[in-house]
């Protein structure tokens, strides 16, 4: 696992425990209304800067891949095309979660976090194993 995976996780893990810190020890009904969402705007925020970063990650990819499909012949076009079409659906998944933690609520909060979670998780492993293949098809051209 990157070092970047491990800090999601435990960026993830501390937003969640400061979330429920936040609503176990407000006080006041309006101020603790005021207060939770103050503190669900600051974890949206957080959230959509890890988002973004794979997103910005998964990009590069799609452009060096764009300069390889431009040399390659063949099979390996094709085969190149395929992934760039792999990386493109993985960063519209990111997306959608972009527009899920965007459109939260205080009440949808934890189940939007744990839906981002497991997504993250399978977007980078699935834009790690396309790289992984497209080097080794690169590879064996060279």
């Amino acid at each position: 696992m990157t070092n970047f995976v491990k800090n999601y996780h435990k960026t993830a893990s501390l937003i969640a425990f400061l979330f429920v810190a936040l609503l176990m020890t407000s006080c006041g009904e309006g101020g603790r209304q005021a207060a939770q969402e103050r503190q669900l705007e600051e974890l949206k925020e957080e959230t959509e800067m890890q988002i973004t970063m794979l997103r910005n990650d998964i990009e590069e990819r799609i452009e060096y891949l764009e300069e390889e499909i431009e040399a390659a012949e063949g099979e390996l076009k094709e085969e190149l095309e395929k992934a760039k079409m792999e990386l493109q659906q993985q960063k519209e998944y990111m997306e959608q979660q972009s527009e899920a933690v965007e459109d939260a609520t205080l009440e949808s909060w934890e189940e939007v976090i744990q839906e981002l979670q497991v997504t993250y998780r399978e977007v980078r492993e699935n834009t790690n194993e396309v790289s992984r293949e497209v080097r080794e098809k690169l590879d064996q051209e060279n």
